[in-house]
């Protein structure tokens, strides 16, 4: 009969003290939620006028390549006549609606690698134009489900939504 292959095999004993010490160095932490998103705009309107309100995102730790804005506003007292996207930082748009019987805004841009990073200051996602129905406050709110993806491992990073109040008047 024959012998197995694994029979010509010499194994030879392992010195465990002899042995250099390994080191694990951990993985780097990423940076903690830092990104924010905010609207800005004038604090008192006419009833009837055309209102600015600019999207602003800032990214300063890390760069991002995904920005998701859904923004609440009370639609009995504006309604959106439009959202331009002129001047955006975000190159590719998936979506950019409105639905003023509802009250929701949704914008979904994205940036490819490396992302976009601003530099310290928020940068223009877009400008949303209101015409202003009824006179009120009128809170611009961002719904909870709005993000801001890094780009290095598309961890949501946003830590912190600012709205705004916008008073209209007779």
């Amino acid at each position: 009969t024959g012998t197995a292959w694994f029979d010509d095999i010499t194994v030879e004993p392992y010195n465990l003290t002899s042995a250099a010490t390994p080191t694990v160095t951990p993985a780097p932490t990423p940076n903690p939620a830092s990104a924010t998103f905010s609207l800005q705009s004038g604090t008192s309107y006419p009833q009837g006028t055309q209102i600015p309100v600019k999207i602003m995102a800032e990214t300063s730790t890390d760069s991002a390549n995904t920005f998701v804005g859904k923004i609440n506003f009370p639609a009995d007292l504006l309604s959106v006549s439009k959202i331009d996207t002129t001047g955006s930082f975000v190159t590719n748009w998936t979506e950019n609606y409105y639905n003023n019987t509802a009250g929701t805004i949704s914008l979904v841009g994205a940036v490819p690698n490396p992302g976009y990073k601003t530099s310290g200051s928020p940068a223009l996602l877009a400008t949303v134009y209101f015409t202003s129905k009824a006179s009120g406050t009128a809170n611009l709110t961002f719904d909870p489900t709005s993000v801001i993806y890094r780009n290095s491992d598309n961890v949501n990073i946003l830590a912190k939504t600012t709205g705004t109040s916008i008073t209209i008047n007779p």
